[in-house]
């Protein structure tokens, strides 16, 4: 970054980090990633081998220790009747296939491998599962936001950051499984508690994180950069 005049992070924590390691604060701005991908209608259920009365979660992302995915797994043996959808590839690919063989979970966890529609499959989840351990920002929570699909949360460093919990989302401990499956099953058995959740987080996500929302913010930093510049002149 040597060369540079100024720096944006995409979130308050990269922000504090840059400034703690000696740029001026007055040359770091926040602004996050925007949540907002092409529109596309939702994944045929039965294309993916799922009744259309299931219940799904979903979790997207890269098959990495970081991610969580396991946490997942582990928590579908104390959900019953629903199905857990696993879209991503990386080296735990085959670590957490063997979860599901222990567990017996074939017929009710799917690995979708690698997609590159996550909105449609975000259309076709009931819920969205954000497992991670480590997690700098979450564009999965945006995205999720963006098409009304509630989101279960770990308090990993983005998700706590975005998420306001039991408002626009559902937060629980890293690694503290039986909150997660809690949570789970409180968002299967109660559907006015998914609909509030999404549709608070619609709104926040349309006020604060939609494409338009975060250009303008660009827009309007870069105006100021280029009038700083020629005030000092």
């Amino acid at each position: 970054y040597k060369k540079c005049d100024y720096l944006i992070s995409n979130t308050p924590g990269i922000k504090d980090f840059l400034v703690e390691d000696g740029w001026p604060e007055c040359r770091v701005e926040m602004i996050s990633n925007f949540g907002e991908l092409p529109d596309a209608p939702p994944v045929i259920r039965e294309s993916l081998g799922i009744a259309n009365d299931a219940f799904v979660f979903i979790c997207l992302g890269r098959l990495h220790p970081s991610k969580g995915f396991d946490l997942a797994i582990e928590a579908m043996r104390n959900i019953q009747n629903a199905h857990l959808l696993i879209a991503g590839s990386g080296e735990e690919n085959e670590f957490l296939k063997s979860l599901v063989i222990k567990y017996r979970l074939e017929n009710r966890v799917s690995f979708l491998g690698w997609r590159s529609d996550q909105i449609s499959l975000l259309k076709t989840a009931d819920v969205c599962l954000v497992t991670s351990r480590h997690e700098p920002l979450s564009n999965v929570v945006l995205e999720a936001w963006s098409v009304g699909c509630p989101v279960i949360s770990t308090d990993s460093e983005g998700p706590s950051w975005l998420i306001e919990n039991g408002v626009d989302g559902l937060m629980v401990k890293r690694d503290d499984l039986e909150a997660l499956a809690t949570a789970m099953q409180s968002l299967m058995d109660n559907e006015a508690l998914r609909k509030s959740l999404s549709e608070r987080a619609l709104v926040k996500w349309a006020n604060s994180y939609s494409k338009d929302v975060i250009v303008e913010k660009y827009i309007t930093y870069f105006d100021k950069l280029i009038n700083l510049r020629a005030s000092s002149h």
